[in-house]
Parts: C-alpha cells; structure tokens; sequence
C-alpha cells in the first residue's frame, strides 16, 4: 500500500499553515554525507526573526545560524537526530545584525521522495529565560533580605537576651544584697542586746 499523493487543495492547505506558523520553520536537506544540510524551504516568521530576505536565508547553510556555544554541540545533536529520529533541544540561533535568538528547536527526520529531509521548528524563548532570570534574581533578593533581617533579628535577640540576663544577675545581687542587710541588722541588735545587759 501508499500512501495517497496529496491534492492541490491538500498542498495549499499545508503552504498555508507553514507559513502563517508563529513559530520559525525550516525545511532541510539532510542528504549530504557531511550531514550539514542546505534548506529546502522556510516560512516568513523565519525570515522576519532573523533579518534575512527568503532568498538571502535559503541560499545559507543552517550551521552559519548557529552561534558558537550551539555549534560546539552541533555533533552530538546530529548524531542524537539520525539515530532517534527527533531532537528537542534549547539552542542559540544568530540573526544577521548579529543579536542572539534563544529558541527550543524541535528537529525530525524523515523520508521524502528519496532525500533525507529535516524538518525544523524552532520556537523564540528569549522572553521566557528573560522572566525566569528576571524570577530568579528577584527570588535571590528575596532570600537575601530574608537572610539579612533573620540576621538583624538574631542580633536583636542576643540583645535582649543579654539585657535579660543582666537583670536577672542585678536582682540576684539585690536579693543577696538585702539578705546580707537582714543579717547584719540582725547581728547589730544582737550585739546591742548583749551590750544593754552588761554581758
């Protein structure tokens, strides 16, 4: 059995969704024994992101996008998507006034009239790290100033802590100030007993 060829109806159908995507799509050509493909197609969204005219970016090979930190891992990705037939990965695409794209790219490799095609979507995240860095810095000040007043808080109560127990000390020195008083007036009247008797 095979699959059915689709219609002209079916194709416009599929053109019309590839390129009103939100998303950047990137058709490749993943044939080549170096594995590192030309593109075949991409939708407007992908040229808009990255600053190139469709004919400019198809006539780019899809490693000259990729900055150096995402280069560096361009061979475990290839070997990942031609063993398991998908990649999903987070990745540093270069525009051409040179500004940095973070995206989630999702690669999948298939068959098509006899060439090994890839076919991307590569999704913007520069926003999304923005606020999770932008969270994570405010939860980092959040737990300094709370480190910072448990700090202030511990000092204040080794303060009254410290003035408890100078309290505590100075009435134990009246209490045994007072019981010596008692005793000493007590041995003074015993003292003015004895002398009054003439003993």
């Amino acid at each position: 059995l095979t699959a059915p060829r689709p219609t002209q109806c079916d194709a416009e159908l599929i053109r019309f969704l590839f390129q009103t995507s939100r998303d950047m799509l990137m058709v490749m050509d993943f044939s080549s024994p170096d594995h590192q493909g030309s593109f075949l197609d991409v939708n407007e969204v992908a040229c808009e992101r990255l600053g190139y005219i469709r004919e400019e970016l198809l006539a780019l090979e899809p490693v000259a996008l990729l900055a150096q930190e995402t280069t560096n891992q361009l061979p475990q990705l290839t070997h990942k998507l031609l063993r398991e037939k998908a990649v999903l990965e987070q990745c540093v695409l270069v525009a051409q006034d040179g500004s940095h794209i973070y995206v989630e790219l999702n690669l999948h490799l298939l068959r098509f009239r006899g060439k090994r095609i890839a076919f991307g979507i590569a999704r913007d995240i520069s926003e999304r790290l923005q606020l999770e860095t932008a969270w994570k810095n405010l939860l980092g000040d959040l737990e300094a100033r709370i480190s910072q007043r448990t700090t202030e808080l511990m000092e204040t109560t080794g303060i009254v802590a410290e003035i408890l127990e100078r309290a505590k000390t100075e009435q134990e020195l009246a209490d045994k100030e007072q019981r010596l008083r008692l005793v000493t007036d007590n041995m003074l009247d015993l003292v003015a007993q004895v002398d009054s008797e003439g003993r």
